[in-house]
């Protein structure tokens, strides 16, 4: 069995090697069509396909690695108070219920009377399909949000709670920021077995807002 293991070896490593080109291929494939689907280039986004296609070819000589993905954590720093109230259900649901009161919170209203910052991430988990006839693709996508809203402050309740995860039926009673993908042809929440949407609020009021997209 030793014997045959030691043989199988370089079988196994010429495997790889080869589905590691294989890959590294089917990277660079995608990154081309995509140039030609996109009408117009300019040069950082020119010279950023291009890094990113030696990135992907020098991955191919050494040992191709996952694409690091970036995440943008939630600008808060929340700590329990050394003395805090431990919650319960009923302490949540009321919660809740304060925290979106009228007249205290109004969905038609800005958080602040200024402008609202807010960071958007976009992160691309595959792309199913590419038409180079009618210059279009599909793709799943993770859209995420974040920004601050002073209403929601929770803080002065000193709860044992780190953050308020919410129901995605909540959603339409929250101030969201206008975001809109341009030119895209279709956008639908995927929904299996419910809308995959992650709303998740801070003791601070830094919203956390998380749809995936199957399609865009």
């Amino acid at each position: 069995m030793l014997a045959n293991a030691t043989a199988l070896r370089p079988l196994l490593e010429n495997y790889q090697k080869r589905k590691k080109a294989s890959l590294v291929v089917m990277i660079v494939s995608y990154l081309t069509k995509l140039v030609l689907l996109l009408p117009e280039l300019t040069t950082a986004q020119t010279n950023k396909l291009a890094e990113i296609v030696d990135e992907q070819q020098q991955y191919g000589k050494n040992s191709l690695q996952t694409p690091y993905r970036h995440k943008i954590p939630p600008r808060v720093h929340s700590t329990y108070p050394d003395h805090c109230v431990p919650i319960n259900e009923t302490l949540r649901k009321n919660l809740i219920q304060g925290l979106f009161a009228e007249p205290q919170y109004d969905k038609d209203t800005l958080p602040s009377a200024n402008s609202t910052t807010v960071i958007v991430e976009l992160t691309v988990q595959s792309i199913t399909e590419i038409s180079e006839f009618s210059s279009s693709f599909k793709a799943d996508v993770w859209f995420s949000q974040i920004w601050h809203d002073p209403r929601l402050d929770f803080q002065g309740y000193h709860y044992c709670l780190s953050n308020l995860s919410l129901a995605a039926h909540k959603l339409p009673q929250l101030w969201t920021p206008n975001v809109c993908f341009v030119n895209s042809k279709k956008v639908e929440i995927h929904s299996s077995p419910s809308q995959n949407i992650l709303l998740i609020v801070f003791p601070n009021g830094t919203i956390w807002l998380n749809y995936r997209y199957p399609r865009i």
